[in-house]
This record gives structure tokens, C-alpha cells and sequence, in this order.
């Protein structure tokens, strides 16, 4: 899927539970912090957000030492799913 065609795409067509991770590993602000505080294994974390990231084509957040830094297209995608939990 590329980058434009993300734009177009709806919540309810990406995995709840990819989402869910997704949410909170910007909430905690590293994947580290977000697999203690849901006390599962980094590694599966770290591989639904790539799962996430493969279904939209796009990257979602730039994964840094100790931290992560979302992207655009991250940005967007938390805003819209903020915007569906109102």
C-alpha cells in the first residue's frame, strides 16, 4: 500500500491489536517502556508495530537507541485514532 493510499485507509481495516500496541508504545515513548509496563516481550512488540507498519506501507515511528520518534504519517495515524476514541 503506498503512502497515499494510507490516507484513505479506516481504523476498523487495521488489526485492533496493532493498534492497540501502536497507541501505547507512543504513550510510553520507547518500546522497552511499553513491553514493561503490558509485561509482554519487547520483541513481540516490536513486531506488531512492524506488522502495522507493513500493512500501510509506511514507516511509523524512526526507532532510536533508547527512544523512538514518530514520523508524519505516525502523527497522523495517532491523531486519527485519538479522533475515533472521542
Amino acid at each position: 500500500m503506498s503512502p497515499a493510499q494510507t490516507k484513505g485507509m479506516k481504523l476498523n481495516q487495521l488489526d485492533v491489536n496493532e493498534i492497540y500496541y501502536f497507541t501505547r508504545i507512543i504513550q510510553a515513548g520507547s518500546i522497552s517502556e511499553a513491553a514493561r509496563s503490558l509485561a509482554i516481550p519487547k520483541s513481540k512488540l516490536s513486531r506488531q508495530l512492524s506488522n502495522l507498519e507493513k500493512k500501510m506501507g509506511v514507516t511509523l515511528v524512526k526507532r532510536l537507541t533508547r527512544s523512538l520518534v514518530m514520523t508524519e504519517e505516525g502523527r497522523r495515524l495517532y491523531d486519527k485514532i485519538g479522533r475515533a476514541h472521542v
